[in-house]
């Protein structure tokens, strides 16, 4: 015949595995949260750096058009105006553009370089339209603060959450 001692030290033991087993559960869910967090982290910082980069390389893309401007090469310039329009309007749907402000901005942009556009597709067609050189590098120079500014305030803002 079993000692009831020894029954009751196995269920005793049985409850404290089980016990056990509960607090391993919320530990381990616990660190599955904390790696999703980190995860989720690492992607928004991947993701800004990307959106960072392709903007610069917005930027570069207007000191381009400006250069071939200065070199009276406008096919060359409207083939950059066209891959700027094209980078633009993809960075619009990125997360982070998602401000009213910044679609504002960026509608601004995106028309101010469709006006360039069709001035230098017309120039291009017919050879007596002329563009207005010391207009257009403004507007460019304009657009190219603008996207510094959003730079700037889109490191910190980030950098501050």
């Amino acid at each position: 015949m079993a000692n009831p001692v020894w029954g009751f030290i196995g269920t005793l033991i049985s409850f404290l595995g089980f016990a056990v087993t509960i607090i391993m559960l919320f530990k381990t869910k616990k660190i599955a949260q904390a790696a999703k967090d980190s995860m989720v982290k690492t992607q928004n910082e991947v993701q800004k750096n990307v959106l960072l980069t392709d903007i610069s390389s917005c930027i570069g893309l207007i000191r381009e058009v400006r250069a071939f401007m200065q070199e009276k090469r406008y096919d060359a310039s409207l083939l950059r105006i066209e891959d700027l329009n094209s980078k633009l309007i993809q960075l619009r749907h990125i997360k982070g553009f998602d401000t009213e402000f910044s679609r504002q901005q960026f509608q601004s942009v995106i028309s101010q370089l469709y006006v360039i556009r069709k001035n230098f597709e017309e120039s291009l067609r017919e050879e007596n339209i002329l563009i207005d050189e010391e207009r257009t590098l403004d507007v460019l120079m304009r657009i190219s603060d603008k996207l510094d500014n959003w730079i700037g305030q889109y490191k910190y803002k980030v950098s501050e959450e």
